[in-house]
């Protein structure tokens, strides 16, 4: 049985001497893994690139047997944007974004919600004008759709990432936002994409907002955990 559906390349990893496994986001299975052998063949070779990180592709399918991993027969990008691989900034977004969603999201059903916001998203950061506002948005609109935003508050002066809400005075443990960094999320979760809650922040308060939203979603989504492309945007965002 063969499926066709729209894609959203998250990871990709060895399987065997030349293979690869290719983590997928589908629409209509949801997160998926595809089994690509002989990867260091030509015609391999140069289907595999087309699985760069949150590319937006269409796949046709063959169903999984009794390893689980699909077959791929057919793959294409569904929306080149051949700009993007010459833009230190933007790939490394991308790679920011799919280990987000690698770290969060297990293999599960379809939901075409989620699906529509990470594909919707790729939109959003080839038009923003802030992109050192771009890693925090995502943080944010991510934990939206998983079911654990932070709680919006005009009270309080720390933020508890334990108990996901602004309070007044330090909390009794180590997980919380300083005033500065808890008025930064604050702006960002009072205002519209098309507004810059980021400018006049410092580089290091934002990247401890960052820091900060990472650990909130180490907290309240049981397999996420750290992500190492933080040091390549660290790198790179002044």
């Amino acid at each position: 049985m063969e499926l066709k559906t729209r894609a959203i390349a998250i990871h990709a990893y060895p399987y065997g001497d030349t293979g690869r496994v290719l983590k997928v986001l589908t629409e209509e299975e949801g997160m998926i893994s595809i089994l690509l052998r002989s990867a260091g063949t030509k015609r391999s070779a140069s289907r595999l690139v087309l699985f760069q990180p949150m590319n937006r592709l269409g796949l046709v399918l063959k169903s999984p047997k009794s390893s689980g991993l699909y077959m791929l027969k057919e793959s294409w990008l569904d929306e080149p944007r051949p700009e993007w691989i010459h833009d230190p900034v933007r790939s490394c977004l991308s790679m920011f974004y799919a280990e987000a969603v690698l770290r969060s999201v297990s293999e599960s059903d379809p939901d075409s919600d989620f699906f529509s916001f990470l594909w919707q998203w790729m939109d959003i950061t080839d038009v923003a004008p802030h992109h050192s506002d771009l890693p925090i948005r995502f943080l944010l609109e991510l934990g939206l759709h998983l079911g654990v935003s932070p709680q919006a508050s005009e009270s309080g002066d720390h933020f508890d990432l334990r108990e996901g809400h602004f309070v007044l005075g330090t909390p009794r443990h180590p997980e919380f936002l300083e005033p500065e960094q808890a008025q930064l999320l604050r702006s960002f979760l009072s205002s519209s994409l098309e507004q810059h809650p980021g400018r006049g922040a410092s580089r290091a308060s934002r990247l401890l907002l960052l820091e900060g939203l990472i650990t909130y979603l180490q907290l309240h989504l049981e397999h996420f955990k750290g992500l190492r492309s933080l040091k390549v945007l660290e790198a790179i965002f002044d």
